[in-house]
């Protein structure tokens, strides 16, 4: 009497017991593992290629705003030594920036 009472789960997937693991045919095993060597290449790929832009992107960035900007352009350079270097082996002028030189052993 008491299989008559017996309910169904209302969600069989949950009810069942153990499934019978059936193997996949090698081509379609070989399948899978291509699928994922070349998932796994392209990532490496992407993630080395994004580096390099990034890298590339950050020089032109510093070339273009910081070192070819005419507002952090040098043009005075004050030189001052007390040694026997002489003060214009030391400077070499470009074109546009005003060099001073001063030696403080030139007075002695």
């Amino acid at each position: 009497m008491r299989f008559w009472f017996k309910r169904k789960p209302a969600n069989r997937r949950l009810g069942r017991g153990h499934v019978l693991d059936v193997k996949l045919r090698s081509s379609q095993v070989r399948a899978a593992r291509a699928r994922a060597a070349a998932l796994g290449f392209g990532a490496v790929f992407a993630v080395i290629f994004g580096v390099y832009v990034a890298w590339r992107t950050g020089d032109w960035a510093l070339n273009r705003l910081v070192y070819e900007n005419k507002a952090f352009a040098i043009e005075e350079v004050d030189i001052q030594t007390d040694s026997d270097v002489a003060p214009i082996d030391v400077a070499v002028a470009r074109e546009g920036v005003r060099l001073q030189i001063s030696n403080s052993r030139r007075g002695q």
